[in-house]
């Protein structure tokens, strides 16, 4: 696991928060042409979208961006919710080709 942490001035991506993680949530990136070295890239120098997770995942490696014992912002359920307050976010990037190397079928 490679850590990139967004810096602590990133108040929009790191808001700080203390947290005890009591669930892990697992999303999926949406962009089959990204990868989690872009992704992470891309969390920890925008400073416009309030939107954050603690690792980012592809079929090469592993990043973290967050510590896991702060608040991420991911749930879309408010600064309150159980999902940013109490779990660890982790992002997997979609791979644009399959083993064989066709595109792979988009998700509806």
């Amino acid at each position: 696991i490679k850590q990139q942490i967004i810096p602590r001035n990133r108040k929009t991506q790191r808001p700080g928060i203390a947290m005890t993680p009591q669930f892990i949530t697992i999303h999926s990136t949406g962009n089959p042409s990204s990868t989690a070295q872009n992704e992470a890239d891309y969390v920890c120098k925008n400073s416009v979208r309030q939107a954050s997770f603690h690792f980012v995942c592809d079929e090469k490696q592993i990043i973290q961006v967050l510590p896991t014992n702060e608040i991420a912002w991911h749930a879309g359920d408010g600064g309150s919710g159980t999902g940013n307050r109490k779990s660890i976010a982790i992002e997997i990037c979609e791979s644009d080709t399959t083993a064989g190397g066709a595109p792979a079928a988009r998700r509806p």
